[in-house]
């Protein structure tokens, strides 16, 4: 089990957002701001959308302030907020934004729950207007080049997002026999150990279309990326 945050590793950041012609400005968990209610209180990861502000709170929960225009918020509609609403309760382990602040991603219980313009239901084309639980058991997850990559039970399973195709097939098996999954915050690519060998994606051109390449790296286990 997890230690609770404590008040003493808080941190604060700014957030900006425009909407209905207005611009609003505002700081989450500055020193000299009244602590009435733990979701406004940042303890610990979090990340800026194109405007919207999430953060793990004091709580362990997750909670987003500014913009909501692509359901970052997911309660279900677009309006905005220029005070904290909580989107997950606690625990929350991490959190993945996708490309263009179009959708969020959060690892809450060892379950991976998805939701923003970003995901769309496979039967229907429905966005994602609430969390919607996509797997169990996850480790890991990140982004990158072809959509929503995550570690689950020893295998990595590849989740498409914006262009997916209403009775399409959202996710699908990436790697087997995998061990880690190893984010690399480069031109979107993600890299994993299997078998005691490092992969990594590259993004190529194959038939005048863009699609992934997986390269095997010459050193094993390789554990950390610059």
């Amino acid at each position: 089990s997890k230690a609770p945050h404590s008040a003493r590793s808080m941190i604060s950041i700014a957030f900006q957002f425009s909407s209905s012609g207005l611009t609003w400005t505002g700081t989450v968990g500055a020193p000299d701001e009244p602590y009435n209610d733990p979701v406004n209180q940042l303890a610990g990861e979090f990340v800026n959308l194109n405007g919207t502000t999430c953060y793990i709170n004091t709580q362990g929960g997750l909670s987003c302030v500014g913009d909501n225009s692509n359901y970052q918020f997911g309660n279900g509609t677009t309006a905005p907020s220029s005070k904290a609403v909580q989107v997950l309760p606690s625990p929350v382990e991490k959190i993945i934004a996708a490309p263009a602040g179009s959708g969020l991603c959060a690892i809450a219980n060892a379950d991976l729950y998805c939701w923003g313009e970003a995901f769309k239901l496979a039967l229907t084309g429905d966005v994602y207007k609430r969390p919607s639980k996509i797997a169990a058991d996850v480790i890991d997850a990140a982004f990158g080049f072809g959509g929503l990559f995550f570690f689950s039970q020893g295998a990595i399973w590849q989740g498409q997002i914006s262009n997916t195709s209403p009775g399409g097939n959202w996710l699908t098996l990436f790697a087997s026999q995998v061990t880690k999954l190893l984010p690399l915050k480069l031109q979107n690519q993600i890299c994993y150990i299997s078998q005691n060998e490092t992969y990594c994606t590259r993004n190529v051109i194959q038939n005048m279309r863009p699609t992934i390449e997986v390269v095997k790296l010459p050193f094993a286990n390789f554990e950390r990326f610059w």
